[in-house]
């Protein structure tokens, strides 16, 4: 072992098929591509206990506070533990695929794999509820952890923190604190799914977004997932609504500055050899092995321990910019510590290499300033406008190298690119009905209609058949719009696999289901993870247009109830802007995060009882 410590010429690799007796143990090596992989075993109700009280034992550092016990925990841990056993049923296929060893989901008394599970769930539970709930008005002041300390179970698809929170979410369902309208509108939304449910035996690679996405479209899978999504999101508010009195901002601050540091010095410590790098991802829950080395990721980003540069990118962003807001609107100082703290997390911002997240951070802090320092609104507006258009220019300038005409059909030529047809005969000079934008020849021809999806349908009628001269259509703005925040290809693969029926169009397949969407139409990219790089695009699949919409409106309303709260508006901003061209709902830590800044009116702070209004 010791002579193997600074040996970078192997991969540590989870063995999921391995036996309880070789938990933990080198169970063999393979030589693949001249890379040695050396297999640790692992087993799935092993996994969950060890992982599990190890994050419980973290989280029992939070300091205790007052709390009041809840009559309904007991019952509430019965069901979350009923709705585990659902999570196996959803994603049986994908166990069996993995070869799990002994695993068997039939409820009976001679099974001793599910036995065990029930047990370890059963101890796992309780020992959760003893340890959080006395820290149930102090979680807030340490969330940022999350982004360090990931939860996700090395084989159950299955996030630590979507437990807890759906915990307190069934404590509010109980003590009647959600209101019957919620719950009447997600049960119409629930049944609406299962109606439309078409089950197929695809099994989708969940890979670096595991334990927030179902790997199977199943009747087990809508009702886990929906109920988890809904749980989870009204925990969140019964947390809120015990953190009133305790938060604590400038404690928050710092902890986020702490856990950005973390980030990169234990992203270092794991790119050193690959036996922490192993250690890293098992013990923090990582959604993907860490980064294998400090190199970027071809010469372009490095993300450490996070599943995706993008995503740790944006936290970098969200903690400057919460810095450089308290300067502005709390009076507030760095220490000499969190001076050096910040040095560190500039440093993560330039590794992830996220130009959005720079550039956001770069106008929300510039009109921070305008708002601390101009009193007249006709001045503030003028600066506002000015700023914008001088970002906006700035940025078209430098990275739009197209012309308008290419840049107008770029993204029905992405799309087009990775559906399965055939663009028809080139004329002399080699150029195909696409390469000449004649896109009707397409939309005639009987067997190509039938290879593309709706919605390439519909955006390519909509493109040819525009009347409007001089007039840039839908189509035409987006792919503009797409070429220079580097959008294009992975909108165009969107638009080439989404292919809903009209249920689905309007009310979407269900939370965290991408099994149909990405493998339920034939298309020349129906393999690895290429996702839509717009979390508006990914709720759109989840809810459809009824559903994104109504998101959409409790979103603005949130923002209407933060309009004259500097400092919540801009972070709300910032997450907003970013989350429109990345796909980071999809991880547990951004999704939780976003949710609580959207909703951070509801604490007022015990320092800040007295917010200043613009």
């Amino acid at each position: 072992m010791q002579s193997n410590i600074n040996n970078a010429g192997y991969t540590l690799i989870s063995d999921l098929s391995s036996s309880i007796n070789c938990f933990f143990k080198i169970n063999s090596a393979d030589v693949v591509n001249n890379q040695i992989k050396v297999y640790v075993g692992s087993h799935l109700v092993l996994d969950f206990l060890f992982q599990s009280f190890f994050w419980i034992l973290l989280i029992s550092f939070i300091p205790r506070a007052t709390f009041k016990r809840f009559r309904y925990s007991n019952l509430s841990l019965f069901i979350l533990g009923s709705l585990m056993y659902v999570n196996l049923l959803s994603d049986e296929r994908y166990y069996i695929s993995a070869n799990i060893k002994n695993f068997n989901s039939a409820v009976t008394l001679d099974n001793y794999f599910l036995l065990s599970y029930f047990l370890s769930l059963y101890i796992v539970l309780l020992l959760l509820r003893d340890v959080i709930t006395p820290r149930v008005s102090s979680i807030l002041n340490f969330l940022p952890f999350i982004f360090l300390l990931q939860g996700t179970y090395n084989t159950l698809n299955m996030n630590f923190f979507l437990i807890v929170f759906s915990f307190f979410g069934l404590l509010s369902f109980f003590e009647g604190n959600i209101p019957k309208k919620s719950i009447a509108l997600f049960s119409f939304f629930l049944l609406l799914w299962i109606y439309n449910l078409q089950e197929n035996n695809l099994l989708f690679d969940v890979d670096k977004i595991k334990g927030f996405t179902g790997t199977s479209y199943n009747l087990y899978s809508i009702i886990f997932w929906a109920i988890l999504f809904f749980l989870t999101l009204f925990g969140m508010f019964f947390i809120l609504d015990s953190s009133k009195n305790s938060f604590d901002f400038k404690l928050f601050t710092k902890n986020a500055l702490i856990t950005g540091s973390l980030l990169i010095a234990l992203g270092i410590f794991s790119a050193v050899n690959p036996i922490n790098n192993y250690l890293s991802y098992f013990f923090l829950g990582l959604n993907k092995k860490p980064s294998q080395s400090l190199d970027s990721v071809g010469q372009n980003a490095w993300r450490g321990l996070s599943p995706s540069a993008e995503a740790v990118g944006e936290y970098f962003g969200f903690i400057l910019l919460l810095v450089v807001l308290l300067i502005f609107f709390q009076d507030y100082f760095p220490t000499k510590f969190e001076m050096f703290l910040i040095l560190f997390n500039c440093y993560g911002l330039y590794k992830s290499n996220n130009f959005s997240s720079v550039l956001t951070l770069i106008g929300l802090s510039v009109l921070a300033f305008v708002f601390k320092n101009i009193r007249n609104n006709k001045i503030r507006l003028i600066s506002i406008f000015s700023l914008i258009i001088i970002l906006v220019s700035s940025y078209l300038v430098i990275f739009n190298t197209s012309s308008y005409t290419q840049a107008s059909n770029k993204l029905l030529q992405e799309a087009l690119l990775v559906s399965e047809v055939d663009y028809l005969e080139g004329n002399n000079f080699g150029q195909t009905t696409v390469d000449l934008y004649q896109y009707g020849e397409l939309l005639e021809n009987v067997q190509t209609k039938e290879k593309i999806s709706s919605t390439l349908y519909f955006f390519t009628k909509q493109f040819n058949n525009s009347t409007l001269k001089n007039i840039p259509n839908f189509t035409s703005v987006l792919s503009v719009v797409s070429v220079p925040i580097n959008r294009t290809e992975k909108w165009g693969i969107f638009i080439s696999k989404y292919n809903p029926n009209l249920m689905q169009l309007l009310f979407g397949y269900g939370p965290s289901q991408l099994a149909d969407y990405y493998l339920g139409f034939e298309t020349k990219l129906n393999t690895g993870l290429v996702l839509p790089h717009s979390s508006l695009l990914t709720y759109l699949i989840f809810f459809g247009i009824f559903g994104t919409l109504l998101l959409a409106s409790c979103v603005l309303i949130n923002l209407n109830r933060v309009k004259n709260y500097n400092l919540y508006l801009f972070l709300c901003l910032f997450f907003i802007v970013n989350l429109l061209k990345s796909d980071s709902l999809l991880y547990v830590s951004t999704f939780l995060m976003f949710i609580f800044i959207l909703n951070i009116h509801k604490i007022r702070p015990s320092e800040f009882n007295v917010e200043k209004k613009l």
